[in-house]
């Protein structure tokens, strides 16, 4: 114990802790391209190994294990838990703290989360704690009125896109005299509308992104409202790119070909999915 006179002279010293999960008190930060720290309870990650190890005596069963690369950049070893598992490479998880002594690992795959699935049998609550997130509000989503004739607000949209510099009017004409010319070819305008959009809507698109200095063209998953936006985009810029027509014209044709699943919006879907395919190795790039 210290006497009066050392602590006077020296005073006491504050040790300072040290975490023993790293990995969960590090982040990234991918506009200024530099670590930052801060802790947090969970961490995701994919997969990019899944194995078995033996644990330490006097144990001797076989625990499961699974290398994880963190959105963080770290890579550490990771304990699953339970019996039986659905992971593979490339699986997207999601990381706790928790030790496991026998075989040296720091951290635990959370059961029921992501792609990992949860225990059949088991009675108990998951593992993931309940935790309230604070979240930013929600954006209010914007409706769109009905179109006059046809009561769709899908063809209201697709009325704005073919806008050009607020002459709403002209833009409703063309596809109001497009959806005309395809009722007189003896077909539903409506439903052959909708199969042109579906037909169109990509599934799959990649983006750019940079890892390690080196920059990797990640597939992703297309959102809805992006999907209708990319269909709108090409079915506009096919009928434009025609020359020797109206554009009502060009544009009953461009529907009526999308519909059939042929045309030069189809080719781009097409090139855009052949794309995805070429780049799933790096799939799991997308945290």
């Amino acid at each position: 114990m210290a006497t009066i006179n050392q602590l006077s002279r020296k005073g006491r010293k504050h040790k300072s802790s040290k975490t023993t999960v790293p990995a969960l008190a590090r982040g990234f930060n991918v506009l200024s391209n530099r670590p930052t720290y801060y802790p947090s309870p969970f961490k995701r990650g994919v997969c990019t190994k899944v194995t078995t190890k033996t644990p330490r005596k006097p144990n001797s069963a076989i625990r499961k294990i699974a290398r994880v690369r963190l959105t963080n950049g770290m890579e550490v070893t990771a304990y699953i838990p339970g019996e039986g598992h659905n992971l593979q490479e490339h699986s997207v998880v999601m990381l706790r703290g928790g030790r496991v002594k026998d075989i040296g690992v720091q951290y635990t795959i959370v059961r029921g989360k992501l792609d990992t699935g949860g225990l059949e049998k088991r009675r108990l609550r998951r593992e993931a704690p309940v935790c309230i997130i604070m979240r930013r509000p929600t954006k209010k989503k914007r409706t769109w009125r009905p179109d006059l004739k046809y009561g769709s607000e899908t063809l209201t949209r697709f009325i704005n896109a073919i806008m050009w510099s607020g002459k709403k009017d002209t833009a409703r004409a063309v596809v109001y005299d497009a959806l005309a010319s395809i009722e007189k070819g003896g077909a539903n305008p409506l439903e052959t509308f909708e199969a042109a959009l579906r037909n169109v809507s990509p599934l799959m698109e990649v983006r750019s992104r940079r890892v390690g200095g080196a920059n990797y063209q990640v597939p992703r998953e297309v959102p809805q409202n992006r999907r209708l936006a990319l269909s709108f985009r090409w079915l506009i810029g096919a009928a434009r790119a025609k020359k020797g027509k109206p554009m009502a014209e060009k544009l009953a044709a461009e529907l009526l070909l999308a519909a059939k699943n042929e045309g030069d919006a189809i080719k781009k879907k097409d090139e855009m999915h052949r794309m995805a395919e070429a780049n799933k190795a790096f799939a799991h790039f997308a945290w």
